[in-house]
């Protein structure tokens, strides 16, 4: 049992004599608080390690003397109890910070005051000497509860107990402090906050104090976030496009595929649940093209000289139609390769399965030609639907694919039901609730009426997602214009009809 000198004159007051074991101080207690300081102590856990509680005492005179302890548990590696540390106050007692401090010390708090939540100091057991008052107010305690583990009861509760391990882990073994934790502001928001600190030691190896620094993380957190939150975004609308896209850097390796694109992999790989080799991101594309060889390589030449013609901007776009036949099954695939847009560079490549076009090509090559030619000037836009706010965002590209003008049109569901035709409204209506419902992909097909008075065909995909409840919360997808598609497949019908 060790106790400061103010403790100790305190508990002077009461026995007459400074005890000189937990066991004796204990002693000086009222009889009904001894039993409830021994249950607090008795409850105490590495993930809840610290209390605070209100005891009495009597003088010598017999006059009660309310005193407030807050005290931390330090645990040992079987997590048993190994150390106490805690003080005491008198409530209500001023904390006084006053009086002029000395030019050094004012130099030192106002560099720490310069930092997002200030510099920190602790003792050699551990415990807090100083926090900047930055700190302080934004956690709402004052510096004698600092120093009494307080910080540690606005600790985020998944982050507490973790915290406090490491703290005495740390305190153990004299080594330096890096850790990210959240606290619980005045505002009622968690904080994130970077703590880091070292040992200070003396002439002799020992440990003097801890000094660090907190940092405010939650703008590089929420930056982080957004981050996440856009590459879901991208991710969402590349694994709705049902063909199979890669997405290319300057040089042509591979930095991003779809769903579609893996799936395809690991379908057609001689090793059962493991993918094709190069074909995962980190390949390099034209690499694979240049050392292609068999007659699975025929076209591969073109091929590397189409992307490499569309990666230095002598392009706007390459395609290429090729055979990938199956061992039960002939295959055909349409690949495009169109630039991607900004400082990067780069282009995506995407594998379109046209084997039911090509195969009626061979009795139609007239209307398949069209059809190649369709599906090679398509146009494309993007959409993404808030459910939770009925909020609607349209790419820039899928206003004119709507023949609308992005000036005076706005993004709206009442915008969408204005251009779709009227005995097209009530499915592609119905497809969305269920898809919603479902949670279903959408695979939507219709007609909308342009300003001209023609009719385009589109079809839409998207993929929703939910929120932590559970709830759709998000569509996101693509507008493709099929219209050739569709005239090519009335042609087709109008043929067979006549053969027959």
């Amino acid at each position: 049992f060790k106790a400061s000198p103010p403790y100790l004159a305190l508990l002077a007051r009461a026995g007459g004599t400074t005890p000189a074991t937990g066991r004796a101080l204990l002693a000086l207690r009222e009889p009904a608080d001894r039993e409830q300081l021994r249950a607090l102590r008795s409850a105490l856990t590495p993930a809840q390690p610290t209390y605070t509680v209100q005891w009495r005492l009597r003088d010598a005179d017999g006059r009660p003397l309310l005193v407030e302890e807050r005290a931390c548990g330090f645990f040992d590696g079987g997590g048993q109890l190994a150390r106490l540390i805690g003080s005491v106050s008198r409530p209500g007692a001023a904390n006084d910070r006053s009086g002029v401090l000395p030019l050094s010390e004012r130099i030192y708090r106002a560099i720490g005051e310069s930092i997002d939540y200030g510099v920190w100091v602790c003792a050699p057991d551990g415990r807090n000497i100083y926090a900047s008052d930055s700190f302080l107010r934004l956690v709402g305690i004052n510096q004698e509860q600092c120093s009494d583990f307080g910080w540690g009861e606005v600790l985020h509760p998944d982050d507490a107990a973790r915290t406090i391990a490491a703290w005495q882990e740390c305190v153990r073994t004299g080594g330096t402090w890096d850790i990210e934790h959240r606290f619980r502001g005045v505002d009622g928001q968690w904080h994130d906050v970077l703590a880091r600190g070292v040992p200070v030691r003396n002439a002799r190896g020992e440990v003097d104090c801890w000094a660090g620094i907190n940092l405010d993380i939650g703008r590089l957190k929420r930056t982080e976030q957004a981050l996440r939150d856009a590459q879901d975004f991208s991710r969402a609308i590349l694994d709705s496009v049902s063909a199979q896209v890669a997405v290319l850097d300057r040089a042509g390796t591979i930095v991003a595929v779809n769903e579609p694109w893996r799936t395809f992999a690991v379908e057609n790989s001689a090793t059962p649940g493991e993918p094709a080799p190069r074909t995962a991101v980190g390949t390099n594309y034209l690499e694979v093209c240049r050392r292609a060889r068999g007659s699975g390589a025929i076209g591969a030449e073109a091929v590397h000289d189409g992307i490499r013609a569309v990666l230095d901007g002598e392009a706007q776009s390459f395609t290429h139609e090729y055979p990938c036949h199956a061992p039960d099954r002939d295959r055909w695939f349409l690949l495009t390769a169109t630039p991607l847009t900004g400082e990067q560079g780069g282009a995506v490549v995407s594998h379109t399965d046209i084997t039911v076009p090509m195969q009626l090509s061979r009795d139609l090559q007239e209307a398949h030609a069209r059809l190649a030619l369709a599906q090679e000037s398509a146009g494309a836009g993007i959409w993404d639907w808030d459910m939770l706010t009925d909020e609607l965002v349209w790419s820039d590209q899928l206003y004119p694919l709507f023949g609308l003008d992005p000036v005076q049109a706005r993004a709206t569901f009442e915008t969408w039901r204005r251009i779709v035709h009227p005995e097209d409204l009530a499915a592609a209506e119905q497809r969305i609730r269920d898809a919603v419902q479902n949670g279903s992909p959408l695979e939507n097909e219709f007609r909308i009426v342009l300003p001209t008075g023609d009719l385009r065909w589109i079809a839409a995909l998207g993929k929703s997602t939910s929120d932590d409840t559970g709830r759709p919360a998000r569509m996101s997808g693509i507008c493709l214009d099929i219209t050739r598609r569709k005239q090519v497949e009335q042609q087709l019908a109008a043929t067979t009809q006549r053969l027959q």
